[in-house]
C-alpha cells in the first residue's frame, strides 16, 4: 500500500511522528499521511497522497510542511517502488474542528506493487 511506503519513507527520513490517522493523544507537531485518491494506467499505479502537518502555530505548521516537502521530492530516488513524486498544491488548512494548525501538500505519486 502507497500509504505505507509514504510513512515508513517519512519516518525513515524525519525524527517526526508521522500516523495514517489522527492520534488519540497527539505530539506537538505530527504528520498525517492520507490516500485521497487513485488512478491504474499501463501497469502502474497512480495515487493522490494528503500529507497534513499539525504544529501549535501556522509558522511552525507551514516549516514542517515546508521539511516533509524537501523529503517527498526524493521519494523516487530514495524508494525503487515509486517512478514519480510531484506536489501538486501546498496551503494552509487549519482543521476548523479542533482548531489546531496544519498545512496539507498533496502529491501525485506514480508507484508499481510487487
Amino acid at each position: 500500500m502507497i500509504e505505507i511506503i509514504v510513512l515508513s519513507y517519512i519516518q525513515r527520513m524525519t525524527d517526526i511522528p508521522t500516523f495514517l490517522e489522527e492520534p488519540e493523544k497527539p505530539p506537538e507537531k505530527y504528520v498525517i499521511v492520507e490516500k485521497v485518491g487513485s488512478t491504474y494506467a499501463n501497469r502502474f499505479d497512480g495515487a493522490v497522497i494528503a500529507v497534513q502537518s499539525y504544529a501549535p502555530t501556522l509558522l511552525e505548521a507551514a516549516e514542517l510542511s515546508r521539511a516533509i516537502k524537501h523529503h517527498m521530492h526524493k521519494l523516487p530516488e530514495k524508494v525503487e517502488a515509486v517512478t514519480h513524486c510531484s506536489c501538486t498544491g501546498d496551503y494552509n488548512y487549519t482543521d476548523t474542528q479542533t482548531h489546531r494548525y496544519r498545512y496539507q501538500a498533496v502529491y501525485s505519486i506514480n508507484y508499481y506493487e510487487e
